[in-house]
């Protein structure tokens, strides 16, 4: 059971983190793929 809940909640983050991509591509804070994997650690 324990395993559904963590792949649940993997999901949701994913689709939280493209949200958030769209958003910042929409306000230009990013302008494409290459910069927004340039900016992560």
């Amino acid at each position: 059971m324990e395993t559904l809940q963590v792949e649940r909640e993997a999901e949701l983050t994913i689709a939280r983190g493209l949200e958030v991509r769209e958003w910042l591509t929409d306000f230009g804070i990013i302008e494409n793929d290459d910069v927004w994997r340039a900016r992560r650690p």
